[in-house]
């Protein structure tokens, strides 16, 4: 009788995504890259953690995988002789289910969408993006540059890694104010790998 192997999960590699880390209250405390993450453990390595981040303190982190990132709590551990991230057992996952993450970096917008069709701008729009979750994000912009329900492909810096994110805008802060401020939804494919 043959011995019945044993059935493996699924692994689910985050190398080479682009990640934030956030402390508690929900500040940016660096971007930088995953080298390795190991599922039977939940180990994470990154390119470069924070000096702030010392053994046994915790941080949240933003993957940004496609179709849409993934939103974690870590615990900062040794393994071997360097510092990972030990994600929560079951990947515990913010109790809010839009948990918004301060972070003030710039973007642009390069593209509009109108009647199913995508108008790449001749000008991309420069905007500050404010804060960023799972599920969207929100940005300044020095002049009225959209409105409720206008969609767009705007190119976002994170760390040394630069995405294109589909997103759709859901409300706007007075715009008669400068810089307007702008909530917007991913929609589509809400992340592409630039290239």
């Amino acid at each position: 009788m043959k011995k019945q192997e044993k059935v493996k999960a699924p692994i689910y590699s985050y190398a080479g995504c682009a990640v934030l880390l956030f402390d508690q209250d929900g500040n940016t405390i660096g971007s930088t890259t995953v080298t390795h993450n190991d599922n039977e453990t939940l180990l994470m390595e990154v390119q470069v953690l924070p000096d702030n981040l010392s053994v046994g303190s915790t941080c949240r982190l933003l993957i940004f995988t496609d179709p849409e990132p993934c939103e974690y709590y870590g615990k900062i551990v040794i393994d071997k002789t360097k510092k990972v991230i030990a994600m929560y057992r079951g990947r515990v996952r913010s109790k809010r289910k839009e948990q918004r993450m301060t972070i003030n970096t710039p973007a642009q917008i390069e593209s509009l969408f109108y009647s199913g069709r995508e108008y790449p701008l001749h000008t991309p729009v420069k905007v500050t993006l404010i804060n960023i979750s799972k599920g969207g994000m929100r940005f300044s912009a020095g002049a009225d540059t959209s409105i409720k329900g206008n969609k767009f492909r705007a190119r976002v810096s994170l760390g040394e890694t630069e995405k294109l994110i589909v997103a759709e805008v859901v409300n706007a802060v007075d715009v008669r104010l400068k810089p307007s401020e702008y909530g917007c939804k991913f929609v589509g494919k809400r992340l592409e790998r630039d290239g």
